[in-house]
């Protein structure tokens, strides 16, 4: 069995004790979820949304597509099924979501705002120049999920940090690189922090 099938069985061994942990629904979002996940997607879909975008998902998260569930319970108020979300960093994934992802962990408060800049410094900016610019700001990251208040579960897509989960807001405060090397690192993580907080 490799790595990711080990995983995968894991965490689809652990859903049933986080529900049964959080039993009344107490923790922020579950009600949203209540641990329950959609049926895994077909490899076809997969493929075509890849081929739609021009992308490759990252493989633990296509495997947790299509082997675990396409959206439902998880961290906040869940996931997203493929698809869902699309337009909550950007509104022209047709470019954005190919285009290289400039965050990184090590990214400084001055280098976030150089990006930021051209929207934060210009009130009359154009609704053209303003997508233009958050699209550069969120190129690269998949909406996986949402913590509620325009608060983004992103996944990265490309580059050395591809497969990462990043937190974005609609404040455009500098995005916070989650725990876990992959979607899968921080579900399970979710998991685990369930069944340890549990009320």
């Amino acid at each position: 069995m490799d790595q990711l099938a080990a995983q995968l069985d894991r965490i689809k061994a652990k859903l049933p004790l986080a529900r049964a942990a959080d039993e009344n629904l107490k923790l922020f979002g579950a009600r949203s979820h209540r641990y329950q996940l959609e049926s895994p997607i077909a490899e076809a879909e997969l493929q075509d949304m890849e081929a739609c975008y021009g992308i490759q998902l990252p493989e633990p998260y296509r495997r947790f597509l299509g082997e675990v569930g396409n959206g439902g319970a998880g961290p906040a108020h869940g996931i997203y099924g493929l698809g869902e979300g699309l337009d909550e960093l950007s509104n022209d994934q047709d470019l954005y979501l190919r285009q290289p992802c400039r965050l990184n962990p090590a990214m400084t408060l001055a280098q976030w705002q150089e990006l930021t800049r051209p929207v934060d410094e210009n009130d009359e900016i154009s609704d053209e120049d303003f997508d233009r610019v958050t699209g550069e700001m969120y190129a690269g990251l998949l909406p996986v999920g949402t913590r509620g208040c325009m608060i983004t579960n992103a996944l990265i897509l490309n580059g050395p940090f591809v497969g990462r989960v990043v937190i974005t807001n609609s404040e455009r405060e500098i995005p916070y690189f989650c725990k876990g090397a992959t979607f899968l690192d921080w579900y399970e993580l979710w998991l685990d922090e369930v069944a340890a907080r549990a009320l």
